[in-house]
């Protein structure tokens, strides 16, 4: 089953401490006025960089395109394209999904994501 990540929209910036496969991370959320925008910080519980920066954009995963071998699974960021800073953790939702939980791809499928009553399609690359 998917798992919503903790995220509070009262604040500007704020981290999160989130269990994913029974290892502890750092989730840390920015909301950024100029590109009207929230994005995420992944940190290990120590302070370790993992990826940074990554705008939260619906319908694709902010570590698109990224191994993370220290993190495995997927993300993927549900809601509206135009959102506002008040969404984050009401409509719009990071999600982690465990590997076990990710089918194989294969081409030529129209891959959806499915959360509640939301169906978006998964971009495969």
């Amino acid at each position: 089953m998917a798992k919503v990540l903790t995220a509070f929209s009262r604040y500007y910036q704020h981290p999160t401490i989130v269990a994913l496969g029974g290892v502890e991370y750092t989730f840390r959320y920015t909301w950024r006025d100029r590109s009207n925008s929230w994005y995420m910080d992944f940190l290990t519980v120590d302070g370790e960089q993992i990826l940074m920066g990554r705008r939260m954009q619906p319908g694709i995963g902010p570590n698109l395109r990224q191994t993370l071998e220290t993190m495995p699974g997927s993300f993927m960021v549900l809601g509206a394209d135009c959102y506002t800073i008040d969404d984050l953790g009401k409509s719009l939702l990071p999600m982690w999904f465990a590997p076990d939980e990710l089918p194989p791809i294969e081409p030529d499928v129209d891959y959806r994501i499915v959360a509640g009553d939301q169906s978006l399609p998964m971009t495969v690359l």
